[in-house]
């Protein structure tokens, strides 16, 4: 899967491994970024508790689009699992909001497809990731109707969250 993802981005930079214990991705000038402690407050992140081989894919400002089509900040991957991730930074979950970050993640899984990404028998997972922490799960009627067409039109589960435990 390495290769085929190294093919389809021509900067060496977009991919990086980690096996930390917890890895936190921040949206800085619109690009998704691993940080350490030093820097507060995460948009994401990823908790690793048998510190795997974790694959993280910078997408947004890496992956060229024929056109300036927006698309998911970030992908990663285990053994088991692949996930692609969209950041809203904003506490602002409207149906508009919703749309777009569906949207994104949509035209860069059609964009994986149509490449042929061979996902190796993983799962794969779409997540809207809002930046903050919502004090009870929030379902809505839009995203449980996103989720329903990226199960039938793409075999994916779309999720909302901002963080993910690892789970090979």
């Amino acid at each position: 899967m390495k290769a085929q993802i190294d093919s389809l981005f021509n900067q060496h930079n977009c991919l990086s491994v980690s096996n930390l214990l917890e890895i936190r991705i921040k949206e800085i000038n619109q690009i998704a970024q691993i940080i350490d402690s030093s820097i507060p407050n995460e948009h994401f992140k990823i908790e690793n508790p048998e510190k795997r081989e974790t694959n993280i894919l910078t997408i947004d400002g890496c992956l060229k689009f024929k056109t300036n089509q927006k698309k998911c900040d970030f992908a990663f991957w285990s053994t088991n699992d692949f996930y692609f991730v969209e950041i809203k930074d904003t506490i602002n979950r409207t149906s508009p909001n919703k749309r777009n970050a569906v949207n994104q993640l949509e035209k860069t899984i059609q964009y994986f497809y149509k490449n042929k990404i061979n996902f190796n028998n993983r799962t794969v997972y779409a997540v809207v990731s809002w930046s903050y922490n919502p004090s009870r799960p929030l379902a809505s009627t839009t995203m449980q109707n996103h989720s329903f067409r990226f199960q039938k039109d793409y075999n994916i589960k779309l999720l909302e969250g901002n963080k993910i435990t690892i789970k090979d």
